[in-house]
């Protein structure tokens, strides 16, 4: 897993900097559900991919446009005020457990 550097001032997209301002939301799923794609392909295409050299954050593979989302290093369930700070947020492949299972095979092959 790679270390990533966000810039302590970092908020990400107008958007999502003013969800973050409004504060905590009571439903933290639903209201990242209704952020809207447009502003999350913003937040993942010009902040979180350049920021992580278009890697993902867990398995360090190149990420496919079409296969990441972006994940919450705290969990929004757990963490709801956390639900649109930009700090906390990552991209990730979208096929990172068949990664990990590929991963495994290879690794147990060479061993």
């Amino acid at each position: 897993m790679r270390h990533i550097k966000k810039p302590s001032q970092a908020q990400g997209p107008y958007g999502l900097r003013r969800k973050f301002e409004q504060g905590v939301p009571s439903d933290p799923k639903k209201a990242w559900d209704n952020l809207g794609s447009g502003c999350k392909q913003d937040i993942t295409n010009h902040y979180l991919r350049p920021e992580q050299y278009h890697l993902c954050a867990y398995t360090e593979i190149y990420l496919d446009e079409l296969g990441c989302h972006i994940e919450h290093i705290k969990p929004k369930s757990r963490y709801p005020e956390c639900t649109f700070d930009y700090q906390i947020l990552i991209v990730m492949n979208c096929n990172f457990t068949s990664t990990l299972t590929v991963l495994v095979v290879i690794l147990n092959a060479v061993i």
